[in-house]
């Protein structure tokens, strides 16, 4: 009966460890997705503001 408790747990605890990893990747590829959009919204507003500069 113990035996089984510790093989239960060891294979849940290693699937755990499987999550943990994939929502670190996911975190991560979320993170510079979110950098990404950031400087692209930066970039937009800097060639607005260059457009309206040159304009006036």
């Amino acid at each position: 009966m113990i035996y089984f408790n510790k093989v239960f747990f060891s294979k849940i605890y290693s699937q755990k460890k499987r999550i943990g990893i994939f929502e670190n990747k996911l975190s991560t590829y979320l993170l510079e997705l979110l950098v990404l959009l950031v400087k692209s919204l930066f970039c937009s507003v800097n060639f607005l503001h260059f457009r309206l500069s040159i304009r006036t």
